[in-house]
């Protein structure tokens, strides 16, 4: 039997957010988390870039975390994010290089940034840490580009570099992920990525959604 009401889809509950190392936000919507990821993400570049020091953001090249980078050049309260005294640094990408021209394609032409300033995945493995980190977590486990199998032909940034960064941020969204998240203390003896990530010596921060970008745009609204 059909029925055209709508299916109840149940999410779940973040009264009690998942007990996670580091400090973790809630927010009702992925637009909402998204507003307050740009936010805290300007504010550490301004504080940065007032010390007399350039900006270096590392950023994995997740669907997600591209949506959030396109996000940034049209978002009209991120206009005076300082790009000019910004390097940019791309954590992982495949053999063909295809995650650092859709990031290059995004922020050169549109954001300020110096071309020679933005890195790709090769240049960031020899880095030893990063100023502001932004992953994405994955249902399976998976946490930026660093996945519980990996993948020979890909480039990716090993944990133990991103763990000297100064701020990680890792963005959750999705019953699934969160569903993973809750389960973490119940897995096996083999972490999982996402276990494996906290900064040694700075502030690592979870940003948490019920909601994906997916679940609140129809496609004709991209």
């Amino acid at each position: 039997m059909t029925t055209n009401e709508p299916y109840d889809i149940e999410e779940p509950d973040l009264s009690i957010p998942p007990a996670l190392p580091g400090e973790v936000e809630v927010r009702g919507s992925a637009d909402e988390l998204f507003d307050l990821v740009a936010a805290e993400l300007l504010i550490a570049a301004e504080q940065h870039v007032h010390l007399g020091n350039e900006f270096n953001l590392a950023v994995c090249g997740s669907s997600t975390i591209e949506r959030f980078m396109e996000r940034l050049m049209y978002d009209p309260d991120m206009r005076s994010f300082p790009w000019d005294r910004t390097h940019c640094w791309l954590l992982d990408d495949t053999k063909d290089a295809s995650r650092f021209r859709r990031l290059s394609d995004t922020l050169v032409p549109h954001s300020g940034i110096l071309e020679e300033n933005l890195h790709d995945a090769s240049a960031a493995m020899a880095a030893e840490g990063f100023e502001h980190v932004l992953l994405d977590v994955g249902s399976c486990g998976r946490v930026g580009g660093i996945l519980p199998a990996s993948v020979e032909e890909d480039t990716c940034v090993g944990a133990d570099t991103i763990n000297r960064s100064t701020f990680i941020g890792l963005v959750a969204m999705g019953s699934e992920v969160l569903e993973l998240l809750n389960s973490l203390e119940e897995s096996g003896d083999t972490p999982l990525p996402v276990q494996q990530i906290q900064s040694g010596s700075g502030t690592t921060k979870w940003y948490l959604s019920a909601t994906t970008h997916e679940d609140e745009h129809a496609p004709w609204e991209e």
